[in-house]
């Protein structure tokens, strides 16, 4: 399967889906970016560690995809997929 980041259709319906930004502590990662190196793992069967960096640290894209907040809204993303 071949790798496509997310398009601006996809991030509009996705971005809603994510846990809001805290409004304290060190800024979180930009999500979009994040999500796009989560999505090319998974697409690519690469290793966490070879994720390319134009997504951004690969452990913070394994904390953030193994992370609850996420799980718990991957249903919604997995459908919204699915239907694309």
């Amino acid at each position: 399967m071949e790798f496509h980041e997310l398009s601006d259709y996809e991030w509009e319906v996705i971005k809603p889906l994510l846990p809001p930004r805290s409004r304290v502590g060190k800024p979180r990662a930009d999500d979009r970016r994040i999500i796009n190196g989560i999505l090319y793992v998974l697409t690519t069967g690469c290793r966490w560690m070879d994720m390319p960096l134009e997504y951004g640290s690969y452990k913070t894209a394994w904390r953030r995809a193994s992370n609850n907040s996420i799980n718990n809204n991957s249903p919604k993303i997995r459908n919204f997929e699915m239907s694309s």
